[in-house]
């Protein structure tokens, strides 16, 4: 989750526009499943970070699966908001979103992605799969 965040958060001050994990193709800032650089980075730097925690705490073992858990997360988000998230169109302002009823007031029609899939689904799931990987990493 703090992979995902991390990565989010300041891979949107980055100067390059992201690309699509699935096609690798630039894509506009802020689009589900657009990743940059500056973004990886610092998702990686946070699940060191959550590694770095957990040395601290006396499990010295967990650094290296913390960042594989963490960066299997991130892209995993990245992924998931790429296939399966709704995404909606605003025809008034002629933008994509994953709003219901866009920012000008606009209900949205939905394009894409499973109805019930939302970035907070999506969140869930991503969390999980780091979870997941962390668990069979120790196991």
């Amino acid at each position: 989750a703090a992979a995902d965040t991390w990565g989010t958060e300041i891979g949107s001050l980055s100067e390059s526009r992201p690309r699509s994990i699935i096609t690798g193709h630039k894509v506009p800032a802020g689009t589900s499943g657009g990743i940059t650089v500056l973004g990886a980075a610092a998702g990686a730097a946070a699940a060191l970070f959550i590694g770095l925690i957990a040395i601290s705490a006396g499990m010295r073992d967990l650094l290296l699966p913390c960042l594989i858990a963490g960066l299997a997360g991130s892209a995993a988000d990245s992924f998931l908001g790429a296939t399966v998230q709704s995404r909606s169109w605003c025809g008034r302002c002629n933008e994509f979103t994953e709003r219901k009823v866009h920012l000008c007031g606009e209900a949205t029609t939905r394009v894409s992605g499973m109805r019930w899939i939302n970035n907070d689904a999506v969140n869930l799931l991503c969390t999980l799969v780091g979870a997941l990987v962390a668990c069979l990493w120790v196991l």
